[in-house]
């Protein structure tokens, strides 16, 4: 079924990412400046905390310089929502203050909700498990506040962290317009480039007609757009955006808040599909926990020539299950 021709505010992108989350923000500890300025350069990716200026990672940032893109089109610093998930590029002036560059917004599923469980505090979209919390914020026009104001059929908006199953932890839900175009962040699995198809959780991506902007693999993150309803359990896109990690270079500095998704040998894990290392300089403060899947931690650091977030402190929430 062919979605309604209307102006879209916000085109909807799917990205597949290899966690979820989880939501990532970054900044590292890196000793490069800029010219001898003493600013570091810095990559963040977390939850929006206070708009104004704009707070991420206890980080408030000067953005009346940066380029904002949301969804893959050009927008505006004041339509960016406390809760959602954002990259940052720029500079840290201060322990607690920066100056942006870029500001990216993308949405990890948009579309109609097919199922609300409140016993199981979850709802789905496009295929996708969007489980709720405490802290999940609903945007206006959710009634009441919570789960219980969602309907099946609604059209949502979503900005989530991704689990370690694949699921999403949403952080921020808002209601969206009929006839938005669709979108979804996740894992590339199954991929067939024969056919050219692959999966996301529980729906089946068809690339066949699509543009794509870098390498697909498995396992890797895409951002996927679609104008049509998925058939037979397939939606067939005209968008596939390939990323890995969060881009960042050597030197620069990184700060990230998410779920750890997978853990390696020797001291390393992922956030997502960004790899995060520790090493006997890295300062572990996790209450008691041990660093498994799951695990919300806030990281500081800087990225190697791998593109790697070496962690100079890993902080896991001390209200964690």
């Amino acid at each position: 079924m062919k979605l309604p021709s209307i102006v879209r505010s916000r085109h909807l992108l799917i990205t597949i990412m290899t966690v979820a989350t989880v939501a990532v923000l970054m900044s590292g500890e890196g000793s490069a400046g800029i010219q001898g300025t003493g600013r570091s350069l810095a990559v963040s990716f977390g939850r929006i905390t206070a708009t104004g200026g704009l707070t991420v990672d206890d980080v408030e940032y000067n953005v009346s310089q940066a380029q904002v893109e949301i969804d893959g089109r050009a927008g505006k610093a004041n339509q960016l929502q406390v809760g959602q998930l954002v990259r940052v590029e720029g500079v840290l002036t201060g322990p607690a203050s920066g100056a942006a560059n870029q500001v990216t917004y993308s949405s990890d599923v948009v579309g109609p909700i097919s199922q609300v469980d409140l016993s199981a505090g979850a709802f789905t979209v496009l295929g996708q498990t969007v489980k709720v919390d405490g802290t999940t914020l609903f945007g206006d026009g959710i009634q009441p506040a919570s789960l219980a104001g969602l309907r099946v059929g609604t059209n949502v908006e979503v900005s989530a962290f991704v689990t370690a199953s694949g699921e999403l932890a949403a952080s921020r839900v808002d209601l969206q317009a009929a006839g938005t175009a669709l979108q979804i962040k996740g894992a590339v699995e199954d991929l067939d480039t024969g056919a050219m198809t692959f999966q996301i959780n529980n729906l089946r991506i068809d690339y066949s007609q699509a543009s794509v902007d870098g390498q697909l693999a498995n396992a890797s993150t895409a951002t996927v757009s679609a104008d049509e309803y998925p058939a037979a359990g397939t939606l067939h896109v005209t968008r596939v955006q390939v990323s890995s990690g969060l881009g960042g270079t050597a030197g620069e500095k990184g700060r990230l808040e998410g779920l750890i998704t997978s853990v390696s040998s020797g001291g390393a894990f992922y956030v997502g599909d960004q790899l995060v290392v520790t090493d006997a300089n890295t300062h572990l403060v996790l209450h008691g926990h041990a660093l498994t899947p799951n695990l919300p931690v806030r990281i500081q650091g800087s990225f190697n020539a791998a593109g790697g977030l070496v962690a100079k402190s890993v902080v896991s929430s001390p209200t964690t299950p």
